[in-house]
């Protein structure tokens, strides 16, 4: 269970706030419909029924996509993948460490320690849109590694 903590829609950069939106972790819905913001730093998520969400920057976003298959999950959604290390999320104690009996704690939300956040909007028109901000405010927000890769290119180019 994804901890929710005292977040507000950013004050500027906001491309797009979407109303009636439910968030789930992996296949469990986390608190009912909320708010989904995504700004030019960051994806936030609140719960309209008590005002507590979640908020991803994007270099912690690995990947996010829009996905039509209801074979594997009911909804149609925008699918997130986030790296647990880098989101500034809290995880429920269990799944922060869900013992093996030796001691050593796995990371239960994916193998690879990755978040898997899913947002449904009750209008699914939305969903080309909702991929379509966080694409370009992704843009915006390249991680330094990328960074670091274009100004070797360049040096290498002069």
């Amino acid at each position: 269970m994804l901890v929710l903590g005292e977040v507000s829609i950013p004050e500027s950069g906001v491309r797009l706030l979407q109303d009636q939106v439910v968030a789930f972790l992996n296949d469990s819905p986390i608190a009912g419909e909320g708010t989904l913001a995504v700004a030019e730093s960051n994806v936030t998520w609140i719960s309209r029924s008590d005002g507590r969400g979640f908020s991803l920057s994007y270099p912690s976003i690995i990947m996010h996509a829009v996905s039509t298959d209801c074979s594997s999950f009911p909804h149609e959604h925008v699918l997130v993948v986030a790296d647990a290390g880098k989101a500034e999320v809290q995880l429920a104690h269990q799944e922060l460490t869900v013992g093996d009996g030796d001691g050593e704690g796995a990371e239960e939300e994916s193998e690879d320690g990755n978040l898997i956040i899913r947002f449904v909007p009750s209008d699914m028109s939305a969903l080309d849109t909702i991929y379509k901000e966080m694409a370009e405010c992704q843009e915006l927000n390249p991680e330094e590694e990328d960074m670091e890769e274009d100004e070797e290119e360049e040096e290498m180019g002069e």
